[in-house]
Order: structure tokens, then sequence, then C-alpha cells
């Protein structure tokens, strides 16, 4: 018999997830935020605890990739031409967009696996480690802020803030759409441990045919392949927003649709499969 924590404190475990309306998922969201927070600063704290860089090791990997793009390029091995900005800024913001979304989906996958002694020993409301999985993304989106910042600082990017708010908050079905697959994958990576090293080699190959460090050209094989690729339209969108250039709401607004689709279908599954999690963790 599992011990039930959740905000509202002992609860009774037979009430299993797949009992409660669709509409109960809105409610078990919001009694998992306080611990949600709990498991975020823990794993913020273990994540940097025994490092000597501590934080810096949260910018350092990104800078790592500008600098390597960087003496590519200039060595005429990278040529991206017809930029609206220095390319130093197209990369510099591309990486950050994508840093959101590959953290994210990666510690999300992860989250119900690196959560496993707690799982087995209680039960409580398994989206709070999700959520706390989230914000590790979102907290490290915030603290490469400071480095974006001094990019366009020194290359005198002309950016007006109300550009920059608004293609932060495009950001968002990009952010989602992290979440939703990190719902499937949770659950499968606490059955099948395989995926917890899948999704990172997929990020990688995900992350060569999306436009980060370059933009494709019109009809090429990448642009055809990048059309079904939700990722692309999310980061180009918001980067064109950002530093100027064609804007493709269409496809933006048709990703999004698929992302509020797919969130919730990801939430149910979650919320079905959560009973049985603890016995494969």
């Amino acid at each position: 018999m599992y011990r039930v924590f959740t905000n509202r404190g002992i609860q009774d475990p037979s009430r299993s997830a797949d009992q409660r309306p669709f509409h109960g998922l809105w409610s078990e969201l919001v009694n998992a935020r306080s611990l949600a927070w709990r498991f975020f600063v823990r794993d913020t704290a273990a994540r940097y605890r025994q490092s000597i860089l501590g934080l810096i090791w949260a910018i350092f990997f990104p800078l790592l990739s500008i600098a390597v793009l960087l003496l590519l390029s200039g060595a005429g091995i990278i040529n991206v031409v017809g930029l609206e900005v220095q390319y130093p800024i197209f990369i510099v913001v591309g990486v950050w967009f994508w840093g959101l979304f590959a953290l994210t989906l990666s510690a999300s996958t992860n989250s119900l696996v690196n959560a496993g002694p707690v799982v087995t020993k209680i039960w409580f409301s398994r989206p709070a480690v999700i959520l706390a999985a989230a914000g590790l993304g979102l907290a490290e989106f915030l603290i490469r802020l400071p480095v974006v910042l001094l990019v366009m600082f020194f290359y005198s990017a002309d950016i007006a803030p109300i550009r920059f708010g608004l293609a932060i908050a495009s950001l968002l079905p990009l952010f989602l759409l992290a979440i939703a697959l990190g719902l499937f994958f949770s659950v499968g990576a606490a059955i099948v441990r395989d995926i917890s090293f899948v999704v990172p080699a997929a990020l990688g190959g995900w992350l060569l045919i999306t436009p980060v460090f370059y933009e494709f050209s019109p009809g090429s094989t990448l642009e055809l392949l990048n059309r079904f690729n939700p990722a692309a339209h999310f980061i180009t969108f918001s980067r064109s927003l950002m530093l100027g250039g064609t804007l493709n709401h269409r496809a933006y607004w048709i990703c999004t649709g698929m992302v509020a689709v797919l969130l919730p279908l990801g939430w149910r599954f979650f919320h079905v499969a959560q009973k049985r999690i603890a016995e494969r963790v």
C-alpha cells in the first residue's frame, strides 16, 4: 500500500488515474506545483553541487559550440550568406533557442528514472517531476540570457526591446512541444531504459537537420525535410521575429495547433500510465 502525498495531504491511492475524467488533468497539475518546486530545487542543486565551475557549465557548451562554428565559418567550411544580422548573433540566438527545447526534452525524458527511489516508495502526483524537469530547461535558458545580450552588444545589434520580448514569448509552443514529447518518452524510459540513451542521440541528429546554424536554400532536401520539423518552424519564426527576416505565420500556427493537441494527449497518457510506473522504475 502506497503512502499518497499531495498538497492536500494523504489521499486514497485507489482513485486511479484512468478513473478520473480528462478535465481532471488541470487540477492534478495545479496540485503538483508545490511538490514540483521542491523537485526543481533539489535537481538544480544536485546538477551543480559538486561542480567546480557550477552554473558556468550552463553557458560553457553553448559558447564552445559558437566558437567552433565561427572557426568553421572563418575557414570557409560553413558558408552562410544573405543573413539579416552578423553570423555570431545568428548562431548565438539559434543555439539559445535550441537549448531550451533540447534540455527540456532531455530532462523530462529522464525525470521519472532519476526520481526512481521516490517513485517506488511514495505515491505522489507524478506530473511534479515533469514540471520540475521543464523548470530546469527554463532556468538554463534564462541563465544563458546574459551571454546572448553580451554578444548582441559586442556586435552592435540593433534590436528593439519589443521585438526581443515578442520573440521570447513566441517560443512558448516550442517549450510545450518539448514537454509534450517528454511526457511520452518519460514513461517509455521508465519501462525501457534504452530510451534514455536514444533521446540524446536523436537530439544530436535533430539539431544537425534543424536550421540552428544555417539557413537552408528554398527547394533543397533540407528545406523539404524541415517542412515536417515543428522545432525548425518555431526556431526560425522566433529568430526572424527577433533579428528580422521572413515570418512564416502559417507554418508557425499549424505547428502550434499540433502542440495544442499533442500536449493534452501526452498528459492523459502520462496520467493513465502513472499508476504502473512504480512497478517498472
